[in-house]
Order: structure tokens, then C-alpha cells, then sequence
């Protein structure tokens, strides 16, 4: 919202239009500082992602997930996984 615009803050639209996990990570791959937010079902996508292997971690901020509750053993994972972003 309010705090990207204040911060001038690119908002990169993927060219799908759509959720595509292998996008997300050509995406996350590009820009860095990459916040991003995600359904619980769209982060459990991400973790069979293939791509996600070779992803560059280190270019996400944060991950805000939403819109339903989420599992703890997701949550767990996404920790595993991305750390704490």
C-alpha cells in the first residue's frame, strides 16, 4: 500500500497475469528486496516449485500471506524454507 508508494517502491506486475510459481522465482531472481504476498495455497505451491531450488532467497523481504488461514506445518515450512522474512 501507502509505505511502497512513500518509498517509491517498484510494483512489478508478473506478465502472466496469473500466479505462476515459476515466474514468482524469474521474478524474485531479478529484483531484489522483493516483498510479495501469496495465499496459503500459492505458498504450498511454491514449496514443489522445481525452480525454488535454485532460487535466490536472499532477494525476498517479506512474504505476507493471507486470504485464508494457514496450516502451522506451512508456516513451519515457509520458515525452513525462506527463513524469517
Amino acid at each position: 500500500g501507502l509505505t511502497f508508494v512513500a518509498k517509491a517502491a517498484h510494483h512489478v506486475m508478473p506478465e502472466s497475469g496469473g500466479f505462476d510459481p515459476g515466474e514468482l522465482v524469474h521474478l524474485i531472481d531479478r529484483h531484489d528486496s522483493a516483498t510479495f504476498f501469496v495465499a496459503p495455497t500459492m505458498l504450498r505451491r511454491l514449496f514443489t516449485e522445481p525452480a525454488m531450488e535454485r532460487c535466490r532467497v536472499d532477494n525476498i523481504r517479506t512474504i505476507l500471506c493471507g486470504a485464508a488461514p494457514i496450516y502451522a506445518t506451512d508456516v513451519r515450512q515457509a520458515l525452513a524454507r525462506f527463513g524469517p522474512r
